[in-house]
């Protein structure tokens, strides 16, 4: 009997047994999967509600701000997107994830109208509902309520405290009871969850899974988000990182000129290994303008995220995000190889006139904020 069948028999046996209120079913298996999570180094118990979409996981993880990991999944699985696969204990292990399906999320005693208000109670409890595992895990999504729809890649130190939320809640909780709402020693309602990031260390597993935050108006409106973002491609995506600035100096603002096809736009460049985002925005800057620059403000002015295919890799759809900071020149600039090499022109352009001179609108838009902030 391997370790899924393990926890499968244990969950079984757990929801046959009268054990009076529903919650102390939830507690033991707090308590069961902590354990395992506490004495085993192949596994991880992860934090989140889990999905199958197209025969690929998503996890709606914890970010220590999440909520309604659960409702998404929920969501998913009524919109006829996705197969509900596991609820709050979620097996990992080599980039895949396990299925209890004798932990559903109707143990918890406050779920029942939750569940209701999505499908029938009864088909709730159907097994041919539940996926086969193990299901490759391709994307983390922490959900948080807001007043727009949006999902948006995380990277850096937002995608490290969301991957270690995720991996390692349980474990810290284990060690931490005063963080968990639902304390597995007392059964009582305890302080609330705090930023567990701090109590862990360590994810590098989890290095090549995306991570995103999905803000969502309304429970029925994640279909139509990840549909739009791409989460439903049976295509493999590739993701690509770049870096680049708005940089400023006496003359205006400094433009780089694609001249094969006349584009003009801001110096941007790819993230090397082992870079952080800053560094690869000066490094490239310097290479496609010859001026070396100071960062105005170490938070990027801009994000902007697209798709695109490519006629060389049709088995892949790529998804591109470029951070863009405020930078200032300093010294006096030098033509360099990367220039000659991507067939770069460039200028000085006027303050009043550089926005207008960018080809694309989503540099526009980037160098926009970037000149309210440097005139302020």
């Amino acid at each position: 009997m391997n370790t899924c069948e393990i926890f499968e028999k244990y969950s079984e046996v757990l929801n046959q047994t009268d054990l009076g209120d529903k919650s102390n079913i939830m507690l033991i298996h707090q308590a069961i999967y902590r354990i395992f999570a506490l004495g085993n180094n192949d596994w991880r118990v992860l934090h989140g509600s889990a999905v199958s979409v197209n025969g690929r996981g998503i996890l709606f993880g914890d970010s220590g701000k999440s909520i309604g990991k659960t409702t998404q999944s929920l969501a998913l699985y009524t919109g006829k997107k996705a197969e509900f696969i596991a609820d709050e204990f979620v097996l990992y292990k080599d980039g895949y994830m396990y299925v209890n399906e004798y932990y559903p999320v109707h143990s918890k005693p406050a779920s029942k109208s939750l569940v209701e208000s999505f499908m029938d109670y009864e088909e709730y409890f159907t097994p041919e509902r539940w996926a086969k595992s193990p299901v490759p895990l391709k994307a983390i999504v922490c959900p948080k309520p807001s007043g727009v729809n949006r999902l948006t890649r995380l990277y850096g130190e937002n995608a490290s405290r969301a991957l270690k939320c995720t991996a390692y809640s349980h474990l810290a909780k284990l060690h931490h009871p005063e963080c968990d709402r639902y304390s597995i020693f007392t059964g009582s309602n305890s302080k609330d969850v705090k930023d567990t990031t701090e109590l862990v260390n360590g994810y590098p597993e989890f290095d090549n899974i995306p991570i995103y935050e999905l803000e969502i108006k309304k429970p029925t409106d994640i279909v139509a988000i990840l549909k739009r973002n791409g989460i439903f491609m049976e295509k493999k995506i590739k993701n690509h990182l770049s870096c680049g600035g708005v940089l400023f100096g006496d003359k205006g603002v400094y433009l780089i000129h694609k001249k094969e096809r006349d584009d003009w736009m801001l110096p941007k460049g790819h993230v090397e290994e082992g870079e952080d985002l800053v560094t690869t925005a000066l490094r490239e800057v310097e290479e496609e303008t010859g001026y070396k620059a100071t960062i105005l403000d170490a938070t990027p002015v801009e994000v902007i995220e697209y798709d695109f295919e490519l006629e060389e890799e049709p088995e892949f759809h790529h998804h591109k995000a470029v951070y863009f900071y405020i930078m200032r020149a300093k010294g006096e600039g030098k033509h360099t190889k990367e220039m000659d090499a991507e067939g770069l022109g460039g200028e000085w352009v006027p303050i009043t006139d550089f926005i207008e001179r960018l080809t694309y609108e989503s540099e526009r838009t980037a160098a926009t904020k970037a000149l309210k902030q440097f005139e302020n």
